[in-house]
């Protein structure tokens, strides 16, 4: 997975975003309620677990976006990954901690849901351990459904 540096003295958006880092620092962060209803019935009408199908969703419209998988590398350089990876918490209830899981993304849903599944294979029982990303190259956004039950999951 690529980060792909962007050439600022030739971007059109250089002064916005310099606007923005520089004078007027923000961040912006977004929670809705959805009516996910539609959703819902498919799932189930399909026998497809519900959190995946949405996890599916949000990876593709973030990676449909160059926007929304630019970050700064190790050296504050400006740039956007080539694909960028939901990350989510499995909880235990058993211990009442939460395990940190990150998925890899791909377009093809069937593909991402055999990812999905291999990660909860893995890690669904292991209360210590979380999905390591020391030496990778990796953007990930972060993921919480409120209200999820677990055997949507």
């Amino acid at each position: 997975m690529g980060f792909n540096i962007i050439k600022q003295n030739e971007w059109n958006r250089k002064n916005t975003y310099n606007e923005f880092f520089n004078n007027s620092p923000c961040t912006y962060s977004m929670t809705v309620n959805i009516d996910i209803t539609s959703l819902y019935k498919t799932a189930r009408c399909h026998n497809l677990k519900l959190f995946p199908t949405i996890l599916f969703g949000l990876s593709h419209i973030v990676n449909s976006e160059r926007a929304f998988r630019m970050d700064l590398d190790g050296n504050g350089q400006l740039g956007y990954y080539d694909v960028s990876n939901p990350y989510y918490t499995i909880f235990h209830n058993e211990t009442e901690t939460f395990t940190n899981v990150w998925t890899e993304y791909t377009p093809d849903y069937i593909a991402f849901i055999e990812n999905y599944n291999q990660d909860m294979l893995k890690y669904k029982n292991d209360c210590i351990n979380s999905k390591t990303t020391l030496g990778t190259n990796l953007l990930m956004f972060p993921v919480s459904l409120g209200l999820v039950s677990q055997d949507l999951i």
